[in-house]
Formats: structure tokens, sequence, C-alpha cells
């Protein structure tokens, strides 16, 4: 991040959250300001580069066994392809 930006960064910061407790934040009232400030603006474009991780594609490779713990639970096969 740009030293300029930080540096507005923190004074948003600083302007709506300064030196107050955390535990006097609110979500309706310090959020809300956080959202609508560089703050907001900073997490979104975060969040546009480096989007989360919604889907983690599980594919065996070769044949796999899995054994659970537990009354009823039993070993699975699972081989490649997942048949």
């Amino acid at each position: 991040m740009a030293p300029t930006t930080q540096r507005l960064l923190q004074a948003d910061l600083d302007r709506i959250v300064g030196s107050s407790d955390p535990s006097t934040w609110t979500y309706r009232d310090t959020l809300g300001k956080l959202y609508n400030s560089l703050v907001g603006a900073v997490m979104l474009e975060e969040l546009r580069l480096i989007p989360p991780v919604i889907d983690v594609p599980k594919v065996p490779t070769g044949e796999k066994s899995a054994e659970g713990k537990g009354e009823g639970i039993h070993r699975v096969m699972i081989s490649e392809g997942g048949e």
C-alpha cells in the first residue's frame, strides 16, 4: 500500500475510533462509519484482488481409504475418478 494511502487510512481510523476502548464499539455505529470510510474501500479492494476461497475441489488421486471412528461408521474406499 502506498505511504500516502496508509496515512489517509490511519487518519480515518483515528477519526472514527481514536483511542476509544474496543469494548465500546458497536456494530451499528462503529462498523458503519468504518465501512463508509477508506477502511471499507481498502477491505473491498483487498477482497477484489484476493477473493475468499469458496470452493475447494476434491478429486482423489489414486485409491484412498477413509475410516471413521464411532458407532455405525465403516471403512470406505474411494477410487480415482470418484467411482
